[in-house]
């Protein structure tokens, strides 16, 4: 049995989807009204008591995803019916007291190609310095590429982009000289 234990997460904000059927990193599918976080504190699939200090209400959600890269320093995202519920939707954002009520598992789903996660294939090269020159493009351009060895040549890959950001990741493409990478699905690669 797992006790509740009292934690103190800084900065709660709101999180949301701009892309229809987004999938979590859990595997579920994102929707505004579900009661659903996101964290880097906690393990998938917790449950946690959040309440908010200043209005005094609570809500329990589920932790489905981790928190966006960009958002360092950050705790906990909440979707806006878990802030709606807090009394915290026109503030967006806030100091929030949360209990853990069950530990969750650090991989609730199992990995397939419908994890919401791709690999952006930029082409096969058999000049090293083209591909070179391709892949420092693509780091100035805020992508972080890969670069595989294989039988046809030097393979370069821009891996682990979530859905939502494919319109930006296509502009950057753009911007490197590659305008017909090859979108695939992967695993995510928090459960690997």
């Amino acid at each position: 049995m797992t006790l509740p234990t009292l934690l103190f997460a800084d900065h709660a904000f709101w999180f949301t989807s701009s892309e229809e059927n987004q999938r979590l990193a859990t595997g579920t599918v994102f929707s505004d009204e579900a009661l659903v976080g996101a964290s880097d504190t906690y393990p998938l699939s917790s449950v946690i008591n959040v309440r908010d200090p200043v209005t005094e209400r609570h809500v329990i959600v589920t932790i489905e995803d981790y928190l966006p890269e960009t958002l360092p320093g950050w705790d906990l995202a909440l979707s806006a019916q878990a802030l709606e519920e807090l009394g915290m939707f026109g503030r967006g954002h806030g100091d929030v007291e949360v209990t853990v009520i069950q530990e969750g598992t650090a991989a609730k789903a199992e990995a397939d190609t419908e994890s919401g996660w791709y690999v952006y294939v930029c082409g096969v090269y058999a000049d090293a310095t083209e591909c070179y020159q391709t892949y420092s493009r693509l780091i100035r351009n805020s992508l972080k590429p890969a670069i595989a060895l294989t039988e046809e040549g030097l393979l370069l890959t821009v891996p682990h982009i979530r859905g939502y950001q494919h319109d930006a990741t296509v502009r950057r493409l753009a911007l490197s000289g590659v305008d017909n990478a090859e979108r695939i699905g992967e695993p995510s690669p928090y459960l690997r």
